[in-house]
């Protein structure tokens, strides 16, 4: 079962990915250079990795 910190990180890194693909196709629109999407999914990417860090921060700490 997830505790309530794991259901948070959960939610935030679901909101990332989903600003993944919404973000490139409205607010990103009319950036016609590959690199507008390319420096977004960058950013969005070392943000998921930053929250994975601190989801499985307490893992093994937990037994």
């Amino acid at each position: 079962m997830l505790n309530e910190r794991e259901k948070k990180w959960g939610i935030i890194i679901a909101i990332i990915i989903f600003l993944g693909y919404l973000l490139p196709y409205t607010l990103l629109r009319e950036v016609t250079a590959w690199y507008g999407s390319f420096l977004l999914w960058a950013i969005l990417g070392i943000i998921i990795i930053w929250a994975n860090i601190k989801l499985t921060q307490g893992w093994g700490e937990e037994e």
